[in-house]
């Protein structure tokens, strides 16, 4: 069975691996290893870029709240001096004056009569 089927499959040659196969193994390393390194050099600048864009974004934020504060604190100094201005007033008017002490005599004078039942000739 089979014993008259010949093939010929071609010529058979020796070659040292060290010669070509080294050169094709050597440049597929070059490529390789460059580029893993541009990629990892792509990755650091991206990341570079992102942390410098992160960090102004954080500058201003931090500047417009220190606007804001400026701002807060200059109509709370409004406002306390808007008060003191406003308790100083109050307070002048708040003072009794001379009609008013009469008044509150009269008053509590009519009081005591009312409670004593006191007549008003008497005090």
């Amino acid at each position: 069975m089979g014993s008259g089927l010949v093939y010929h499959l071609g010529q058979l040659e020796y070659v040292d691996s060290s010669s070509s196969s080294a050169s094709l193994s050597t440049s597929l390393l070059v490529y390789l290893s460059g580029a893993v390194g541009g990629v990892i050099m792509v990755t650091v600048l991206i990341i570079i870029i992102l942390f410098v864009r992160k960090s102004r974004q954080s500058a201003r934020a931090v500047k417009h709240m220190r606007t804001q504060m400026d701002v807060l604190e200059a109509r709370v100094a409004k406002e306390c001096k808007e008060g003191k201005k406003n308790a100083k007033l109050t307070f002048i008017f708040m003072r009794p004056s001379l009609l008013q002490r009469r008044w509150r005599r009269y008053i509590f004078s009519v009081l005591v009569r009312v409670s004593l039942c006191v007549p008003p000739e008497s005090l």
